[in-house]
């Protein structure tokens, strides 16, 4: 069972992070080997049966932020919410990429807090932004900001100055995908390739029973610079389940917690990571597109207890500013037609640090968040609690996200990172 109490106290002092056993078939220390590696064609399979760290290798982290932007009482809180993206740059600095789609805006702000720039807006003009979604720190220190459905990608320099704009060739990309396919960006990389998405199929829900799960299928393609394209493979899209809608015609909804695909990048030259969101675990594949590792965990998922559903239904649709007297019948509608969720998805969300760690999500609850760590060979270090909603970076001795509070304001907040030099660390 998830102590919830225990969560909201880590806000206090020094969390301890690692070995993470409670509620998981985890082996004993030294009773069997932590992990299992094979080989089969050039790909490896690593596969671990439970975590490297003990108490005194595990990673920290400091639950106390030691920078904070944005929230209720701040002076630049009415800049920092609906937060996409964002990283720390070479000098130090944070780029923030906030504001949605309706006042999208490209923030440099230094570690005192202060807002040095703020760029963009609504709009096409240059510096201006139609939707961006995605910001990407290039190897010389600019700064590129990338719109959604292959818009436009513009790039600044440190100071914030326009530097040049580009757009993705729309016809080359439908020679990549294939005519009429729908896709979009997922992930760019630091090389000027980028990852896109690209719908593999359709379900029929007509052939579906009420309750069933399904995963509509989709393909990632990396495409270079030259729109050279490499085909990394299939994978499941966002879980649905199928319900009987008031019209007798089959219709699906969302779980409050689903599986689904993430698409990363890290390494250099970079790789590319891509999570099954199911026990087939993350997939890796080099520059030239060829699957060269699998990661997998033979863990049980962590259970998700009644309190942690209503919890993550209160927080769903605080969010959508639901009204309090519609709650008690949209709460029933969920637990009739869809199927008791009784553990958490495995392998789904992920990030990449910049030592080349993979980061994996196993648990979160509004900003109660707990990740397990698996080094650059793909062995499962251990878990480590972040009171973060969204992670945003992560460097060598930080850790960069987005905080939200119970009346739903954001924050964007650092937290100190802590390595050891003993099993798992740099």
């Amino acid at each position: 069972m998830v102590n919830h109490s225990g969560l909201r106290g880590m806000l206090i002092g020094l969390v301890m992070v690692g070995a993470f056993l409670a509620g998981c078939d985890i082996p004993e220390p030294g009773t069997q080997p932590t992990h299992v590696v094979r080989d089969s064609a050039d790909v490896q399979l690593v596969t671990s049966r439970g975590p490297i760290w003990d108490e005194s290798t595990a990673w920290r982290i400091d639950s106390l932020p030691s920078l904070t932007l944005g929230g209720m009482d701040s002076d630049i809180g009415h800049l920092i919410w609906q937060v996409r993206d964002g990283t720390v740059l070479d000098d130090g600095r944070l780029a923030l990429l906030a504001g949605g789609s309706d006042s999208p805006r490209l923030l440099l702000i230094n570690r005192e807090g202060q807002v040095d720039r703020a760029m963009g807006g609504a709009g096409r003009g240059p510096g201006e932004f139609v939707d961006p979604v995605h910001l990407q720190l290039l190897p010389e220190g600019s700064i590129e900001v990338w719109e959604r459905n292959f818009g436009r990608i513009t790039t600044f320099d440190t100071t914030g100055a326009v530097t040049h704009t580009r757009h993705i060739d729309l016809g080359r990309i439908e020679e990549a995908l294939g005519p009429g396919h729908r896709g979009d960006v997922v992930v760019p990389l630091t090389d000027g390739s980028f990852v896109a998405r690209a719908r593999a199929g359709e379900v029929p829900l007509q052939e579906l029973t009420p309750g069933e799960a399904f995963r509509r299928p989709i393909v990632y393609i990396r495409i270079h610079p030259d729109y050279s394209a490499d085909t990394l493979g299939r994978y499941g899209g966002e879980e649905q389940v199928a319900i009987m809608g008031p019209d007798e015609r089959m219709t699906s909804m969302f779980p409050l917690m689903f599986r689904y695909t993430s698409v990363k990048a890290g390494g250099e030259p970079p790789a590319v990571y891509v999570s099954h969101g199911d026990e087939r675990g993350v997939d890796v594949y080099d520059g030239q597109g060829q699957l060269r590792r699998v990661v997998r965990r033979d863990a049980t998922p962590l259970p998700m207890t009644s309190e942690d559903w209503k919890a993550l239904f209160d927080i769903q649709f605080t969010g959508n500013r639901l009204p309090e007297d519609r709650r008690p019948a949209l709460e029933a509608y969920y637990r009739e037609n869809l199927p008791a969720q009784t553990e958490f998805p495995v392998m789904t969300a992920i990030r990449v640090d910049g030592s080349g760690y993979l980061w994996v999500l196993d648990r979160r609850i509004g900003s109660d968040a707990l990740w397990s760590v698996f080094d650059e060979e793909g062995r499962w270090l251990g878990r480590i609690e972040v009171p973060l909603r969204t992670i945003l970076d992560i460097g060598h001795d930080y850790v960069l996200g987005v905080h939200v509070d119970a009346m739903m304001v954001e924050s964007v907040r650092m937290l100190n990172l802590s390595r050891t030099s003993s099993a798992g660390g740099r």
